[in-house]
């Protein structure tokens, strides 16, 4: 395990032989309060990542396909209040600026190919 200190966070990470991040990485405030959780896969973010505000609510939360976001990713103000609400399909935004939340899923759905739900 690797420690890496910063000005505002402290990070824990593990390396693979090839000196790369490699598993679940985790990162505090100097305050001892969780800062984010991730995942790495050979260097690249891999899996879901979150992090939190220092008060404890959830600043951003979204899914890393190999170093791109891909799926949802959503952000929060300080206080809670959701701000951002975008999807993703290996890198690229798809999301319409024109939608609104209720609509998300399905153009999400319909851009990478998810089934449509069940009526």
């Amino acid at each position: 395990m690797k420690l890496r200190e910063f000005r505002t966070s402290t990070e824990h990470y593990f390396l693979n032989e090839n000196n790369q991040r490699h598993g679940k990485a985790m990162s505090w405030y100097i305050s001892g309060k969780r800062y984010d959780e991730k995942s790495y896969d050979h260097d690249d973010l891999h899996g879901e990542y979150i992090c939190w505000w220092d008060n404890g609510n959830v600043a951003r939360h979204g899914l890393y396909d190999h170093g791109k976001l891909h799926g949802e990713f959503k952000a929060w103000a300080f206080t809670g209040e959701l701000t951002h609400r975008q999807f993703y399909n290996k890198g690229i935004n798809i999301t319409k600026q024109a939608s609104q939340y209720a609509d998300d899923y399905l153009i999400f759905a319909l851009a990478v190919g998810v089934p449509r739900l069940p009526k």
